[in-house]
């Protein structure tokens, strides 16, 4: 009887089996499995072979080389609730962090597979190449610019680029960049065309302290020259040079500029050739040393091939060699409006200055009245670091720096009483006002003014598009005061967001109000 029944089933099972044929589907749902039970799988029992998939998005993240960039595209995926999984051999999928790749890896059953490629009618479950460009199409890969030192002594240039440094920038003396012995310092920048002045200082084993300011854009890289300690001593003692500040300047010609002039009182110049030896000024010199310098703000002036002259502020700091390499922009004709700001009225009002009340800094520079307040001015060529600046005005006159400028907004006489009411520190005699406006909307501020004196003291301050003004920054901020009794440079980081980061520097003098255009 039971012999009966076991026949009687099996022969059912074989007519349900061969009626599963032609046009009858069978719809496979997967199971949903949880992390845990993945993980608990042996799954080296299930999958052999791995195949590498390289799309193009994958590419793109890997751009600049920014391991951000990698881990902000694996951040997208995970709320997207997408999980890869990287089977096989660890070794194969370690990232270099010099140049990091991103290689995802995917394991397929060796049994479903013919030889020679995939099986007829194969169409993966999930097509994981579709969901990692998804994944780069959706992250914006961060904008850097590149940083390498290469050291130069007796020897002449050494021959790979300096490893293992530190890097502190100008605008927080408490952050800390290094290279983590890949030769290179990656700095976010904003990805545009836009000029930024980047100033830091640089220290590594044997060199002497060296600080630079570069006219910083996106995917561009800087090979910095520095001076082991010991040469320097040796060029020192052949000049004969008995150092009293410490401080020096090397400035980089490069192709463009035939000499440079410094305004400040130093001991010698010296002339280098491109291995750092000492020659006559007749002779093919492609560096200047100023040697033993004047410390604080001084003029530095650049000429051309054509007799051009470009001109820019630099500040020099005791016991440090400044870098100096000027990249040289065109002159340029330059066509702007002049407004006046008051406290009763809500619109800008025209500024019907004579032409004489608007002078180019340092220059013997005038602009041409064209109308009511509109004017046309010939600038001249300048260091892309260092912006156009204009004195405006007679009674109180304002300086503006700007790149390209349309309309320029000069605050009133009762404006700038009001704000010396707001800023309480502006009461006292002597303090600079530094005015920064903004293009964009504002995340993060900082900044640090670098002079002379041991203990100086500056605000922040941040005014709305309302006119509130506060110390913290808010959605709408469109202005920053920088009120400082400490005269000398200031360097600032501006965050908008979204990887939009420019670096910009200004100046304080005594009793000076400057308005800078972002």
């Amino acid at each position: 009887m039971i012999k009966l029944l076991i026949s009687l089933l099996f022969l059912i099972f074989q007519v349900s089996s061969s009626a599963l044929t032609g046009s009858d589907i069978i719809r496979l749902k997967p199971k949903n499995f949880e992390t845990k039970e993945l993980n608990s799988f042996n799954f080296s029992d299930i999958y052999s072979d791995t195949i590498n998939l390289r799309s193009s998005g994958v590419k793109k993240i890997n751009k600049h080389g920014n391991p951000k960039a990698i881990e902000n595209a694996k951040d997208k995926t995970k709320k997207e609730e997408m999980v890869f999984f990287t089977y096989g051999d660890d070794k194969k999928n370690k990232v270099n962090k010099a140049k990091p790749v991103l290689r995802p890896t995917v394991a397929l059953k060796n049994k479903a597979r013919k030889a020679g490629g995939k099986p007829k009618n194969y169409k993966p479950i999930i097509d994981f190449s579709s969901f990692i460009q998804s994944a780069a199409k959706r992250t914006k890969a961060a904008s850097t610019f590149n940083i390498k030192l290469r050291e130069f002594n007796h020897k002449g240039p050494s021959k790979n680029n300096l490893s293992d440094y530190d890097l502190v920038p100008s605008y927080n003396l408490n952050e800390l960049l290094t290279d983590a012995g890949s030769s290179v310092i990656k700095v976010p920048i904003a990805p545009d065309d836009k000029f930024s002045t980047f100033r830091a200082s640089v220290a590594a084993r044997g060199i002497i302290r060296t600080n630079f300011e570069l006219s910083a854009r996106s995917d561009t890289t800087f090979d910095i020259p520095v001076i082991s300690a010991d040469y320097l001593d040796k060029i020192l003692e052949k000049n004969k040079i008995k150092e009293e500040t410490g401080a020096h300047i090397l400035v980089d010609l490069g192709s463009k500029i035939d000499t440079s002039t410094f305004t400040g009182k130093f001991k010698k110049k010296i002339f280098l050739n491109k291995n750092f030896k000492q020659i006559e000024p007749g002779g093919s010199f492609v560096y200047e040393l100023y040697l033993d310098v004047e410390l604080g703000n001084h003029l530095i002036k650049y000429m051309d091939f054509k007799g051009k002259v470009a001109q820019k502020i630099i500040h020099l700091v005791q016991d440090e060699m400044t870098y100096e390499a000027p990249y040289l922009l065109s002159s340029k004709a330059v066509n702007f409006s002049v407004f006046e700001e008051n406290l009763a009225a809500k619109t800008l009002q025209q500024m019907n200055l004579d032409a004489k009340s608007i002078n180019y800094f340092n220059r013997d520079i005038k602009p041409t009245k064209v109308g009511l307040n509109r004017y046309k001015l010939i600038a001249p060529i300048r260091e892309a670091g260092f912006k156009h600046y204009l004195e405006v005005g007679k009674e109180t006159p304002v300086f503006v720096g700007f790149d390209d400028i349309k309309k320029i907004v000069i605050p009133s006489l009762e404006y700038i009483d009001y704000l010396k009411e707001l800023f309480q520190n502006y009461a006292d005699n002597g303090a600079c006002v530094i005015q920064i406006n903004l293009d964009r909307p504002l995340v993060n501020f900082e900044a640090y003014m670098s002079s002379l004196r041991p203990s100086g003291s500056y605000d922040f301050y941040y005014m709305d598009k309302d006119g509130t003004v506060s110390a913290e920054i808010t959605g709408l901020t469109e202005k920053v005061f920088v009120i400082s009794h400490d005269y000398g440079i200031l360097n600032t980081k501006i965050d908008s967001g979204n990887g939009n980061i420019n670096y910009m520097q200004s100046f304080c003098t005594e009793g000076l109000y400057i308005i800078e255009h972002i």
